[in-house]
């Protein structure tokens, strides 16, 4: 009794600070994200530049994951999320210079989002690895709820608080808070690994096995999914779903600008957010569901009616009801993928494996979004125009006009094509009950 009080103590403060510190970082992180995408589409009203943001944000990190396990094995896992907050700081500060002498361009936002999404995949791989090592297996579930509660809580105050910002002060002021939170982040996370014990910090490699960490961070994730096909059925699943779902919220921001300011859709992403708090505290209230699968096909299925019936409305509170429903399903079924990946891979394989499903997730939405905006702006935009194409077949269905009209049909499009996903995988028994077929990690 004496010696497990005093190990456990530790490392649920460690966790806590942690949590506390990427939260608070990721607060201004959101905020900046937010602002820079209304920024963008407000500049040049087109839903081709303002996918190439969200590409520039997404695509170099794709590039840096398959080697961030053996980068952050051999860095250090304080030390490299550290760092990286202490970059994005040094170029946030960049950005609101230019701003200050009126030469910011959607360019230099584009640069930023390359630089920062290619050092903060990085970061990621860090932090992942740190929470499983600070988390007991049984609390998995009910960790990945809090964290995503955490996650969508901000969610859920920063698209408000960035439109009241974007309106009252302007851009300027989103880049000075995103400064001062990556700071205080910084201090907790460094904080977090001072109260870690010595046996679970990760040995630094050696020189020589640095290379062989980057070789094996390729690897395994190819064994892995050999030995356990289901898995890989699981991987391809979430990657589709993920990308489909991930187009639409995309495009949301769009298709409500076309209409209202940035205060409106700063209310509907903050009741987006009020949904996926509602659905991971689903998760932590359940704590250790027995079909974790089943269950999240369910609430995918939830979304993607939701996602469907987006197409169908144009008012705000609609968009707001539509939002929360099929958000808090989302936000469930990621909630329970997430617990299954960490239970089913092994701890040795865990960061090289999730980095590789996360590349694959990143390549698959890069594609999607860049090909949906283009799809957009040269196809569907001009034939719903009056007079187009689809533009007399339209005109009962929706009412609204141009670009809007036409992302509504995107929305529909997405929202059956993920309802035939659900289909597929409840027909289909290996999918269906996957949790129980595949073993846990623990017990291999």
């Amino acid at each position: 009794m004496k010696k497990t009080g005093p190990k456990a103590a530790p490392l649920q403060r460690s966790f806590q600070l942690l949590w506390m510190g990427d939260s608070i970082s990721q607060l201004g992180a959101t905020l900046m994200s937010f602002a820079m995408g209304v920024w963008v589409f407000q500049q040049t009203r087109s839903v081709t530049a303002f996918g190439n943001a969200i590409l520039s944000a997404t695509l170099p990190s794709m590039l840096v994951l398959p080697f961030a396990g053996g980068l952050v094995n051999h860095i250090g896992r304080k030390q490299m999320i550290v760092a990286v907050d202490s970059m994005l700081a040094i170029m946030t500060v960049i950005l609101l210079l230019l701003l200050q002498l009126g030469k910011l361009q959607a360019v230099h936002l584009y640069a930023f989002n390359v630089a920062a999404s290619a050092i903060s995949a990085l970061r990621w791989t860090a932090y992942q690895a740190s929470v499983s090592s600070m988390v007991s297996h049984d609390n998995l579930g009910r960790a990945n709820g809090l964290l995503g509660v955490s996650e969508k809580t901000l969610g859920l105050i920063a698209p408000l608080l960035a439109g009241l910002i974007l309106e009252l002060s302007g851009m300027s002021t989103v880049l000075g808070i995103n400064v001062v939170v990556l700071f205080i982040g910084a201090i907790l996370i460094i904080s977090a690994f001072m109260h870690l014990e010595q046996k679970t910090a990760v040995p630094v490699p050696t020189e020589h096995s640095f290379g062989l960490a980057l070789l094996r961070n390729i690897a395994e994730p190819v064994r892995f999914f050999r030995n356990e096909p289901l898995m890989l059925g699981l991987l391809v699943y979430s990657v589709l779903q993920t990308s489909l779902l991930t187009l639409c919220s995309v495009m949301l921001t769009p298709l409500v600008l076309a209409n209202n300011g940035a205060d409106q859709l700063g209310i509907i992403y903050t009741s987006a957010a009020f949904g996926s708090l509602a659905g991971l505290s689903l998760l932590v209230l359940f704590r250790n569901p027995p079909r974790m699968m089943l269950l999240a096909i369910c609430a995918d299925c939830v979304l993607s009616i939701g996602v469907l019936s987006i197409g169908f409305v144009i008012s705000t509170p609609a968009y707001c009801f539509l939002a929360f429903i099929g958000i808090a399903a989302g936000s469930l079924a990621e909630g329970c993928n997430m617990t299954i990946w960490m239970r089913k891979v092994p701890s040795q394989h865990k960061v090289s494996v999730m980095a590789f499903v996360k590349m694959l997730m990143i390549a698959t939405m890069a594609t999607v979004v860049w090909g949906g905006g283009m799809f957009i702006d040269r196809y569907l935009a001009p034939a719903m125009l009056s007079g187009g194409a689809l533009g007399q077949f339209m005109d009962n269905w929706s009412p609204d006009i141009g670009a809007g009209r036409a992302i509504a049909l995107l929305f529909f499009m997405s929202g059956g094509i993920s309802m035939a996903l659900c289909i597929l995988s409840f027909a289909y028994p290996g999918t269906r009950r996957l949790d129980l077929l595949v073993p846990d990690a623990v017990n291999r």
